[in-house]
């Protein structure tokens, strides 16, 4: 969809070493008032586009509305978030699929397959079921290069961590907390997890303007080995949690659940991003942190050979792994294709301008 200045942009699934992996149950907090509208259906139903017509009657309202990517097709929209408004709606089908835990008081369901002409979808049954298949087939191979490439890279984080001083790293990251987060008088802040890049049809892809929107100063951790960074963006996620301070922490997608690859904390309108050859940043007048300082270079120039094997190998799994996302993509297209067909989207305008009604019914303060 077109470009909105004030809304972040992000990806919440990864096709990663684990499989595919989805963070889309941290959308929203359901102890914070929050109302969840779960989207069910067929491909080719409208979801997308039912998520971006939502975003274009609410996002007026939203000073802070995130978009969320499809990792196999960024064109295409999984999500959009509305924290003013304690709202968001999901694509919750195949494959990160979501059911309800609290129906009816947090997640809503709508399910747009009931604008499908069956009868006339019973026609392409087999075409269907063997698309499907294709697909999904397809996209484990993908997962598979994936994984393969994961391994590399993990291999070379951990010769780098054992040439890490992390006791400097704990004591750097504690000065620079004290000098940028001063506590505030509320508790511990809360942690927003999202994923900033992602290996799609086009390789790696990363949301460059997000920053932008999340703060007015970047600080950049240059770290081509992956141990610096992480130890550092750990503690300072800790320590602004601990100072009061609600972050949002970007996890690498080839390690979606442990490895910091970004944060920001939005309050005090500062970022950190790591910078390397993945995914190479360049932020005018910002400060940059070197992860050489906090390295035996010496001991790591012994292990250069391996870790040159690596970075190469890795680049050309993850290209093959992107080829294979876009040959899976190609085949939904067609599975759509079939659904839509026989798809009524007459219904669809009216039933997102309800539901934004609805939205804002609840929230009559920000009319």
């Amino acid at each position: 969809m077109s470009a909105v200045n004030n809304a972040a942009h992000y990806f919440l699934t990864a096709n990663s070493p684990q499989g595919f992996v989805s963070r889309f149950s941290e959308l929203s907090n359901v102890q914070d008032g929050w109302h969840m509208l779960i989207l069910k259906g067929s491909p080719g139903c409208g979801k997308s586009t039912f998520i971006e017509n939502l975003f274009l009657l609410l996002s007026h309202r939203e000073p802070h509305p995130e978009l969320i990517h499809c990792t196999a097709d960024p064109t295409k929209l999984d999500a959009a978030v509305f924290p003013t408004l304690k709202f968001c709606v999901v694509d919750g089908t195949r494959p990160h699929s979501l059911e309800p835990r609290y129906p009816g008081v947090y997640e809503h369901t709508l399910d747009l397959s009931i604008y499908l002409n069956t009868d006339r979808l019973e026609s392409y049954r087999d075409k269907i079921i063997a698309l499907t298949n294709e697909s999904e087939m397809t996209s484990k191979r993908a997962v598979r290069f994936v994984s393969a490439a994961g391994s590399l890279i993990s291999d070379t984080y951990r010769m780098a961590l054992e040439e890490t001083d992390i006791g400097k790293i704990r004591k750097y990251a504690a000065r620079l907390a004290a000098r940028e987060m001063k506590p505030r008088a509320k508790g511990s802040g809360k942690e927003i997890p999202r994923l900033l890049s992602c290996v799609t049809q086009e390789g790696i892809m990363m949301f460059l303007d997000t920053p932008s929107v999340l703060c007015d100063r970047v600080c950049l951790i240059e770290d081509e080995y992956g141990s610096v960074n992480r130890l550092l963006l750990q503690a300072l996620k800790d320590h602004a949690l601990r100072a009061g301070y609600d972050v949002v922490t970007c996890y690498c997608p080839i390690s979606p659940f442990e490895k910091l690859e970004h944060l920001f904390i939005p309050a005090l309108r500062m970022g950190y991003m790591t910078s390397n050859h993945w995914h190479p940043i360049t932020v005018s007048d910002c400060r940059t942190i070197h992860a050489r300082r906090f390295l035996n270079l010496d001991a790591l120039k012994t292990k250069k050979a391996r870790i040159r094997f690596n970075r190469k190998a890795s680049l050309e799994l993850l290209g093959e792994a992107g080829k294979l996302i876009h040959e899976a993509k190609l085949i939904h297209d067609d599975l759509e294709a079939y659904y839509g067909n026989c798809m009524d989207f007459s219904e669809l305008d009216t039933l997102a301008q309800g539901v934004a009604a609805k939205v804002l019914e609840k929230n009559p303060e920000i009319l």
